[in-house]
């Protein structure tokens, strides 16, 4: 289910109109998601035992997704930045 484009783009369809409704810039809002159907625990190194997000084992974890993702989109948001005030955060190609 995860990996159907149909769910995808709703996806990416219900944070952009979030995202609008909330006034963000359009370099703040998603172009594709990455949906992962395992929950994010500790014991496959997901999250830490504080709960928090584990970046560095995501980072390696989602390495091969994340550039096709961005390949996919033809590179559209490596290196992307909003203007003075904005957020750049997530908008990267990833490392």
């Amino acid at each position: 289910l995860c990996g159907t484009a149909s769910l995808r783009d709703a996806v990416v369809a219900d944070f952009v109109a979030v995202g609008r409704e909330a006034r963000l810039k359009a370099c703040e809002l998603p172009l594709a998601v990455l949906l992962d159907p395992h929950p994010w625990t500790v014991e496959n190194g997901k999250v830490t035992v504080s709960m928090k997000v584990a970046r560095a084992n995501m980072r390696t974890l989602y390495r091969d997704e994340m550039y096709a993702l961005h390949a996919a989109l033809g590179g559209s948001i490596a290196g992307a930045t909003c203007p003075a005030g904005g957020s750049s955060t997530g908008a990267g190609a990833p490392r």
